[in-house]
């Protein structure tokens, strides 16, 4: 194994050797997955040299996915304080945690020694990466608080400052109307854009991927399914995965107007913009699904779905009042 040393501000010898881990690739390993594995740990100032078995440290066996491959290599690589921070100092991470449960593409929370946390999400798919930078960017360039910004970024990963808080559905009820409408109102504030048809949406204001802060703030996470297309599809995925009720939904669209003073759309722009959303939302069940073919959980809400789209009816197909 590599030697494990504690690096100083200044790169030491010891740190250098330990900074790339050798591994024997799968034979046929794709070469999306193999550059997912060296993007994620270029981020972090560290790096994979894929050798003959002869020379490897690390072994990639048949059967093993490469986001297991690419944990192993995270795990060992932090206990060797071998990750650095970006930044002037470098300062080594300490710790690394695995985050993702049912999500299409893997994602690891990492902190250094003075409680500073940063998220990691990786793809083989350029297209995860590249949504989700375009739409920080965007966030940032609007200096809104209910995102964050990104810390570092390659091709196929992305390194983002952590943002805590507590996820909306855990929240007491006699809460709700109030984080509902300021829910709106950040929505409207992140959907602006000279083309009404190529908006910046976020596809995650829903019970589970927006979280309030200590202060009370509403920020948006998890942003793996964000991608471009009309309001109408952000709001009618918070209508379907955030809101309980019709009453909730009231309280949705009275934010949202509030900030952007649009009125409702008809009900054809309705039907479009959901049929839109359940499409999309199919589309990142299925990746999830690929990753985790044995959760009944994925599966009965591909069927939902599937269902939802079959029938073009508008009952809601997660719970809730229509």
């Amino acid at each position: 194994m590599p030697t494990s040393s504690k690096p100083t501000n200044q790169s030491s010898p010891d740190w250098e050797s330990s900074r790339i881990v050798r591994v024997e690739p799968l034979p046929g390993a794709s070469p999306a997955e193999l550059e997912a594995i060296q993007d994620a740990l270029k981020l972090l100032w560290s790096g994979v040299d894929w050798v003959s078995s002869a020379r490897a440290e690390f072994r990639w066996r048949a059967g093993m996915p490469w986001w297991s491959v690419l944990a192993t290599i995270l795990t060992h690589q932090a206990d060797a304080r071998a990750l650095r921070v970006p930044g002037d100092d470098l300062t080594p991470f300490e710790g690394i945690r695995y985050l993702s449960d049912r999500g299409g593409s893997p994602a690891w929370c990492l902190w250094d020694s003075r409680g500073r946390r940063v998220k990691l999400r990786v793809d083989p798919d350029p297209d995860v990466s590249g949504r989700i930078v375009d739409f920080l960017t965007h966030a940032q360039k609007l200096d809104l608080a209910c995102c964050a910004r990104i810390a570092a970024s390659r091709k196929r990963a992305v390194l983002k400052t952590w943002i805590v808080g507590d996820a909306v559905g855990s929240c007491p009820a006699s809460s709700r109307p109030t984080l509902i409408r300021t829910i709106g109102r950040e929505l409207a504030r992140l959907h602006v854009g000279d083309d009404e048809d190529n908006l910046h949406l976020v596809c995650s204001a829903d019970e589970h991927n927006t979280i309030i802060g200590p202060a009370g703030n509403v920020a948006f996470i998890d942003l793996e399914a964000t991608r471009r297309g009309r309001r109408w599809v952000d709001l009618a995925w918070s209508e379907e995965l955030l809101c309980r009720s019709q009453t909730e939904r009231e309280w949705l669209w009275e934010g949202y107007a509030s900030r952007s003073g649009c009125a409702r759309p008809s009900r054809s722009l309705r039907k479009d913009a959901r049929n839109d959303f359940l499409t999309w939302l199919r589309e990142q069940l299925g990746r999830a699904y690929l990753r985790h073919p044995d959760n009944v959980e994925i599966s009965d809400d591909m069927r939902r779905v599937e269902d939802a789209l079959r029938s073009g009816s508008f009952n809601p197909i997660f719970g809730g009042q229509q």
